[in-house]
């Protein structure tokens, strides 16, 4: 059946509800406040819906008190570290996917962040594309 073919009803409840899907929600743990809106922001234009988290207390609590579809997490946070971030999600949340964020991009930390319950390293700087890719390769399968 072609798409002229099908009842207009039909057709208009079809385009109606692909507008009115609900966006994927990312917890986005970055201290740097220009790195958090930048790539809040290009997020948010590939129809992702962003939480921004500067801390690691903070991403903690609203990991918690939240259902997101992936998390991306920095490095070095002012009240803690990445790795023990996502060792604290993996505790209530194992299947959620992370992706880590960091300027360390030897192969060690690259490791470590697997190690600690991360599928997928982002080297620091990104360009928006790679971000992207990375996103939604890694997330909401």
């Amino acid at each position: 059946m072609s798409l002229a073919q099908l009842p207009r009803p039909t057709l208009e409840k079809s385009m109606q509800a692909k507008r009115t899907l609900k966006p994927k929600r990312i917890l986005y743990v970055e201290d740097d406040g220009d790195t958090s809106e930048m790539v809040s922001y290009i997020l948010a234009g590939a129809k992702y819906e962003v939480t921004a988290s500067n801390s690691y207390n903070q991403a903690l609590r609203t990991a918690k008190n939240r259902r997101f579809g992936l998390y991306i997490i920095d490095h070095t946070l002012p009240d803690g570290q990445g790795f023990d971030l996502c060792k604290e999600i993996r505790k209530f949340d194992p299947k959620t996917p992370i992706i880590f964020c960091s300027g360390y991009t030897d192969d060690e930390h690259q490791k470590t962040a697997l190690q600690c319950g991360a599928q997928a390293f982002l080297a620091k700087p990104f360009d928006s594309g790679d971000l992207l890719a990375i996103v939604s390769r890694i997330s909401f399968r």
